[in-house]
């Protein structure tokens, strides 16, 4: 099975892997049962970065006089990615502002010392 993203081969599971997969998994089940985990698997990056950026961001901008902020994901997201202040990690790392988010994997780059 070969998972592309893109049109990019990002991942391939071999026929042994995937033999190895179906000893516990149904094969009738196991290619719904991996999209479903690749799915999982960026959901819950995506939820965990939101969570951090909120952390990050919430006291920014009571800081900065907002006096409600919005409780639809989308919106809030919006709001901070178009203040002034705000830089994503590229431009971050590009100007050497050292992080202080925590990450919850180490595809992020080395964790922050405490």
């Amino acid at each position: 099975m070969k998972i592309f993203a893109d049109d990019v081969l990002i991942f391939e599971i071999s026929d042994t892997d995937y033999k190895i997969l179906a000893d516990e998994i149904s094969e009738d089940k196991l290619n719904e049962e991996i999209k479903r985990r690749i799915k999982w698997i960026i959901t819950h990056k995506i939820e965990g970065c939101f969570k951090r950026l909120k952390q990050e961001w919430e006291p920014k901008l009571v800081t900065a006089g907002y006096d409600s902020l919005p409780t639809n994901r989308d919106k809030y997201a919006d709001l901070v990615f178009k203040h002034p202040l705000y830089k994503n990690r590229k431009k971050r790392d590009s100007i050497g502002e050292r992080s202080v988010k925590q990450w919850d994997n180490e595809a992020d780059g080395p964790r922050p010392r405490k």
